[in-house]
């Protein structure tokens, strides 16, 4: 039965008297006097006396030969009967100087094991990130030599281009030649027919009148002026001759020259993926190094730690400065700033991806049947059109499901929707628009326009402006439909001179309307005051500036405009002038990965949305990523916590 009790020594007797004895109000007093030395979410979940004073214990306030603190904590809550526990304990407290100095002697030495352990985690620790760094400099450079690359190739390319512009301006003054040198052909040819007729009629004379000397002048005359036509006729023909052979001769040069064009692309392609994967293994580079430097910090001050003589306080700096490998770590409690910064468009990579859902019907946990649209609100909450299961999705910021879909039901398929400043939802399912309210109530439905020799209208996107009215794309009559938000329609803006097939559709803030051209892959910028196209952006390729078959399309706060280029399997970022910023994306099905993308929004907090709908999911590709700050101190607030804590000492 000995056995199974429990011993205390007198210290752990004292301490259990002393919780024991608290009563709740003095816990609860206790606990307020303690804010700034435990902390708080320790301190809520404190409900007796004794789970306080074992707090105090475990964070080394209270020892055998430490008291002070504990006590004026008690002196302090007025719990005097506690009070005298403690006086009586110090009181026959035996001499411990020997057994003090025996466990000072193992403590000191498992401290020191404690520090060469540590010593040998940090020196490899160190090893590892100078490897690291020499990594990071080894892409820095082949980044440099490759972007070096590129700058030849698209100065060489520029070069081909213009030689190319001048071969054509050849053939262009060549064929001019051409014909010039018919019309003179046939005039030429004409008079010679002329004089024959001329010629064949003296002849006749002659046979009539052999001895006439006038007639046989004239005939000579005839013949001469004959044989020169023939000349000039002949020159003519080669001179054409000539000119066509040169023709055919540019022709085959320019064929050489965009053979050149097209190897010089495909290089630069190249080039572009080799800097991509460099910039990739850069960024898990930086990333491992981070960690790395984690760990490294962590080791520092738990090895600081091990050469302090006293137990640690809440925010009490480290008082013995240690050096290492020529770094000082000083006095104040280093700590690093959890930042955030907004990575480039050329600097996104599938590491900055975020799946949201895959293939299948249920809302819990979130699936999708080939996403065709998405949207985001001033909120920052996500609508997606799920066609596939003929339902709108409603998502928050982080891709948590915040309401039950709209189910649509039926053959109603969303193929595009939009949001509008307000949170009202526009979508269609190509045939008819229909309007909701941001509570998901339905407003009304809204008629396309199509006159009776036209196509019954086909609906491929959607878009507000800041005055709520509502803008459609109609690909199948190859305009732009524009109605009030009460449903009234207003105009027509484009058609079949001046767009073809239109896809995506968005708003600039002066209104002006920016479309994609499916079939003829470019994008177009109609001006909201004269309803002419005004900017064209790209052709049809895999380079930068090209696109194949773009679908939807957005702008960021900066009016960058972002496509969804479907069949390059990737988000395309291009200024309003057509110039390139930057892509993200390749066909694929791990994260950061792409197979067609249908549509792109941007969040508020500039990360972009992405309807991947070959892979049945949203992608969530992240501009706003965290990083570490340069390490910063915190010696007032240690400071005065140290003075605390030896004002509590000393009781």
């Amino acid at each position: 039965m000995s056995s199974l009790t429990e011993e205390y020594s007198p210290f752990q007797t004292l301490l259990k008297d002393v919780g024991r004895q608290l009563k709740v109000t003095d816990v609860r007093y206790m606990k307020y006097l303690l804010q700034g030395h435990v902390n708080k979410e320790t301190l809520q979940n404190l409900d007796s006396g004794q789970e306080l004073v074992e707090v105090l214990r475990k964070r080394g306030l209270v020892s055998e030969r430490k008291l002070a603190f504990m006590r004026k904590l008690l002196v302090e809550a007025k719990c005097l009967k506690q009070v005298n526990l403690v006086d009586e304990f110090k009181e026959k407290l035996p001499d411990v100087a020997v057994v003090g100095k025996r466990q000072q002697s193992e403590r000191n030495s498992r401290l020191n094991h404690q520090r060469e352990i540590l010593l040998r985690m940090i020196e490899k620790l160190e090893n590892e990130m100078r490897a690291y760094e020499e990594a990071q400099t080894e892409f820095t450079n082949q980044i440099k030599g490759y972007e070096m690359e590129i700058k030849a190739h698209n100065e060489k390319l520029v070069s081909v281009e213009d030689t190319i512009q001048n071969l054509k301006k050849k053939i262009l003054q060549k064929e001019e030649e051409l014909v010039s040198l018919d019309s003179k052909l046939e005039s030429v040819r004409f008079f010679i027919k002329k004089r024959q007729v001329d010629l064949d009629k003296t002849k006749q004379k002659l046979e009539e009148n052999h001895s006439s000397a006038k007639i046989k002048k004239e005939l000579r005359e005839k013949q001469d002026e004959y044989e020169i036509a023939k000349k000039n006729e002949d020159e003519l023909n080669t001179r054409r001759q000539t000119a066509m052979d040169l023709i055919r001769t540019l022709h085959v040069e320019i064929r050489h020259k965009t053979e050149d064009v097209i190897s010089l692309e495909d290089n630069i392609h190249d080039v572009l993926m080799q800097i991509r994967m460099l910039k990739q293994q850069a960024r898990k580079n930086d990333h491992s190094s981070a960690e790395l430097q984690d760990q490294l910090e962590n080791l520092t001050l738990e090895l600081d730690e091990t050469r302090r003589l006293k137990p640690l306080t809440p925010y009490s700096a480290t008082r013995t400065p240690l050096s290492l490998r020529g770094s000082t770590v000083s006095e104040s409690k280093t700590t690093r700033k959890f930042e955030y910064k907004i990575l480039d468009y050329s600097e996104i990579t599938e590491g900055e991806a975020i799946v949201i859902g895959r293939k299948g019907k249920r809302v819990h946990p979130l699936r999708f049947h080939s996403p065709t649209s998405a949207a985001a609100d001033r909120l920052g909450n996500i609508y997606v059109a799920d066609y596939g299961n003929a339902r709108i999705q409603f998502l928050d910021t982080n891709g948590q499901v915040t309401r039950e879909p709209l189910n649509l039901g039926g053959k109603y398929r969303p193929c595009a929707l939009a949001v509008s400043c307000n949170g009202d939802l526009i979508m269609t399912d190509s045939q008819i628009l229909r309007l909701f309210n941001n509570a998901g109530e339905p407003i009304r439905p809204i008629l396309p326009v199509y006159s009776k020799n036209g196509k019954r209208p086909e609906l491929s996107a959607l878009a507000f402006d800041s005055q709520r009215n509502i803008y459609a794309s109609d690909k199948a009559n190859h305009r732009i439909q524009k109605f009030t938000f009460e449903g009234s329609f207003l105009c027509f803006i484009g058609s079949t001179h001046d767009l073809h097939c239109p896809m995506g559709l968005t708003i600039k803030k002066n209104s002006d309307v920016i479309v994609t051209e499916y079939e003829d892959h470019r994008i177009k910028i109609f001006s909201q005051e004269t309803g002419r196209v005004i900017t064209t952006i790209g052709s049809v390729g895999v380079g930068a500036g090209k696109f194949a078959c773009p679908r939807g399309v957005t702008l960021d706060q900066d009016e960058n405009i972002l496509v969804a280029d479907s069949h390059n399997h990737r988000i395309q970022v291009v200024s309003s002038t057509g110039e390139t910023i930057g892509t993200f994306g390749m066909i694929g099905t791990h994260p950061g990965y792409l197979d067609t993308p249908y549509d792109v929004s941007v969040l508020p907090n500039g990360n972009i949305i992405v309807a991947d709908a070959k892979n049945h999911r949203l992608q969530v590709f992240l501009r706003q990523v965290p990083f570490y700050a340069e390490p910063s101190t915190c010696n007032d607030v240690c400071e005065v916590s140290s003075v605390e804590d030896e004002k509590l000492d000393e009781g």
